[in-house]
């Protein structure tokens, strides 16, 4: 889901709620996003993973939270743990409509952080999350469906030109699963 050189986001439905990986670069992009998912199911997003820290990827995590839960990189959690009170409130206006839900909180409110490696087991599917040590992007995460054979490479997977997984045949391939 998205749109040519910016961030990929893969939407993974689980009988326990969606996990979206990766938000979008702006508002539109991620209501894009949030209603592609409600045409496959009626799953609420739960978890978000960030797979770096970048806007195209992170921007339109405001839109799902509260009350998902943002699964970061360690590296990406010292950096949303050190916003300002400016980025802060920067990040709150992003929604209009989130105003409410967002007032009190801060990015490192809803976030869970890992320092290597992480499963998760939701729903009957096994999520790998794989940090990728890169020097350009903190906290590069990779995102693998081993019993799909479904990766999500984040910026590890760039060689030459933007990965772009978004062609109609793997979209209805995707979906299938």
């Amino acid at each position: 889901v998205g749109k040519k050189n910016d961030a990929n986001a893969m939407v993974i439905v689980t009988n326990q709620g969606v996990v979206l990986v990766d938000t979008g670069n702006n508002q539109s992009d991620t209501r894009d996003i949030a209603a592609k998912i409600k045409s496959v199911t009626d799953q609420p997003v739960r978890w978000v993973v960030i797979s770096q820290y970048h806007g195209d990827h992170f921007g339109g995590s405001p839109y799902f939270t509260p009350p998902v839960t943002l699964i970061v990189h360690d590296r990406v959690a010292k950096d949303l743990a050190a916003m300002r009170p400016h980025q802060i409130k920067a990040w709150r206006k992003r929604f209009p409509e989130r105003a409410k839900a967002l007032e009190n909180l801060a990015p490192k409110d809803m976030m869970m952080s890992f320092p290597n490696n992480m499963t998760l087991n939701l729903g009957g599917k096994r999520i790998e999350l794989i940090y990728v040590e890169d020097q350009y992007n903190i906290g590069d995460v990779a995102v693998w469906l081993p019993d799909v054979g479904v990766m999500h490479g984040s910026f590890a997977a760039y060689k030459d030109r933007h990965p772009d997984i978004r062609s109609e045949e793997h979209t209805s391939e995707l979906q299938s699963h």
